[in-house]
């Protein structure tokens, strides 16, 4: 199951983004923790997960950085480039968050 990654400012139209992942977030749920990796373990493959500016800049970041301590197949590392790249936009302007949409 593939949940899409993105970008959105508060009070903005719904659905509105400022920038989309190129590449969709496929868990990888061997490698998650709630102990290592308790914002990522967290993601709802069902639904909306959504998180602010300060989550993304202190603590998903650090979880992004321990995953790549991990033996990654390329997908993965290229998952993890993207969401570098999400986290970086969200870090960019208060009131921007990143959301992880669910099926």
């Amino acid at each position: 199951m593939a949940i899409t990654m993105w970008v959105r400012a508060f009070g903005a139209a719904p659905g509105e983004r400022l920038a989309e992942g190129n590449r969709p977030w496929t868990p990888p749920y061997d490698l998650l923790t709630p102990e290592e990796t308790p914002l990522l373990y967290g993601v709802d493959p069902y639904d909306d997960t959504i998180f602010n500016r300060r989550q993304c800049e202190r603590l998903l970041m650090r979880e992004v950085t321990h995953l790549r301590t991990q033996r990654l197949a390329p997908d993965q590392i290229a998952m993890l480039d993207e969401l570098d790249r999400l986290i970086l936009e969200t870090n960019r302007s208060p009131h921007r968050y990143l959301l992880f949409n669910g099926d």
